[in-house]
């Protein structure tokens, strides 16, 4: 499902899309409450969640952070409602993953983004914060470690690094070769690891592909990557996809 997003006028949108095991194209679905941009979305215990987002033009200097408690959908009635899981700080551009923990069965993990406009020419005012949310955890957002470094429109992933599972970030930062890793198993911080070939400042994306995790595109002031990496789970290096 996907929802939102900047228009090719730059004006935050409230159309929604999903698509089906077995469908051969996207499909409308109903539209959400807000019309929004920059919001990070999940699916979580059944239900489509919307986290932050932005209903600001494209280029305003400032962006009115309008989601601020966050939306969730639910497929069996259709209708969408607001969420009750605590204040957090309005932001955009952040990235969540959704993680199976072991004791607690599903967990939300929101990391970075910021309430400030992304310029494409400027380093990237992104936040160094993570968050995590369990209904078993009492169903509120609670911080946990900081990030190494600020981020936002950067990609995140559930991914396994020797053996332990966790959470790898990758790009959206001046920075935006750097790669991090937070260790779900052992809860000590997070970890930097090698960094990519190319700067991929915003935008980019992780995913595996044929059981290899690779990272896709992104975009390198004044210019779009279009190449794809693949990391290497021994020696922990990425290398351009042929």
């Amino acid at each position: 499902m996907a929802c939102g997003g900047w228009d090719s006028a730059g004006l935050a949108t409230d159309g929604c899309w999903k698509f089906k095991e077995g469908q051969s194209q996207w499909e409308e679905a109903p539209k959400t409450d807000l019309k929004l941009a920059g919001s990070s979305s999940v699916w979580y215990k059944g239900e489509f969640w919307l986290l932050g987002g932005s209903s600001s033009n494209e280029n305003s200097k400032s962006q009115e952070i309008t989601n601020k408690k966050g939306l969730k959908y639910n497929p069996k009635t259709e209708t969408w409602s607001e969420l009750d899981a605590g204040f957090l700080k309005p932001f955009h551009s952040a990235c969540v993953v959704n993680i199976d923990d072991s004791e607690n069965g599903e967990t939300l993990f929101l990391t970075g983004g910021t309430s400030d406009t992304i310029q494409f020419e400027k380093d990237i005012p992104g936040r160094k914060t993570a968050f995590m949310l369990n209904e078993v955890k009492g169903g509120a957002w609670k911080s946990y470690p900081n990030m190494k470094h600020g981020r936002a429109g950067h990609a995140c992933t559930v991914a396994t690094i020797e053996g332990n599972m966790g959470v790898i970030v990758a790009g959206g930062s001046k920075n935006g070769d750097s790669v991090e890793f937070f260790d779900w198993e052992e809860h000590r911080g997070w970890t930097g690891l090698q960094r990519m070939g190319r700067q991929r400042g915003i935008g980019p994306g992780l995913a595996y592909i044929r059981g290899s995790l690779n990272v896709i595109g992104g975009y390198d002031w004044p210019y779009t990557i279009t190449d794809v990496e693949s990391f290497n789970g021994v020696d922990g290096s990425w290398a351009v996809v042929p």
